[in-house]
């Protein structure tokens, strides 16, 4: 169910970009630099080969500096639910209505050991997790019993606001 709310009582949108991955990231971006270079150097590649690598590496350098700038988990409430996506992965918001939720915490996380890292992740006993950062994010249980995991950067807002909206919603009913 797609809902045309305009109140937004939260949002935040992050990206791999902002955090310490594009410091991990610069060996891959440096490395077949160098590499080519070193050839070039010691002329164990052809005049024609060169413009191959070169054009490979430019390939392989774009290719990651976008996903590290373009990809983004966005978050936000609204009148009625937690909605998410992850760009470019997902184009339209994935929706969690409020009457889906059986309960909610902060939870501290470890990315590498629970979830295989970052990104949309999946654990079989822990569920689905959408991690760009930090180590604690809100854990969401749905009714049908599915976890749900977000990251995030604003973790009080985030579970100030959502806790808030929940229970006015329980008052409602």
């Amino acid at each position: 169910m797609i809902h045309n709310e305009s109140n937004i009582y939260f949002y935040e949108s992050s990206n791999f970009w902002n955090t310490w991955l594009k410091y991990i990231s610069m060996p891959f971006i440096l490395i077949p630099i160098l590499i080519t270079f070193i050839d070039i150097y010691q002329g164990k590649t052809s005049v024609d080969n060169i413009i191959g690598l070169i054009v490979l590496n430019l390939i392989f350098i774009v290719t990651i500096v976008l996903i590290l700038f373009i990809m983004k988990l966005e978050l936000m409430i609204t009148d009625m639910a937690i909605k998410f996506r992850f760009f470019p992965i997902h184009i339209k918001y994935k929706i969690i209505n409020f009457n889906e939720i059986l309960s909610y915490n902060i939870k501290k996380y470890k990315a590498i050991s629970e979830y295989g890292g970052w990104g949309i992740r999946y654990n079989f006993k822990k569920g689905w997790a959408y991690i760009i950062s930090g180590n604690v994010g809100i854990q969401i249980i749905k009714t049908d019993g599915k976890h749900i995991l977000f990251s995030t950067n604003k973790i009080e807002e985030f579970f100030a606001i959502l806790d808030n909206k929940i229970k006015s919603k329980n008052k409602e009913n």
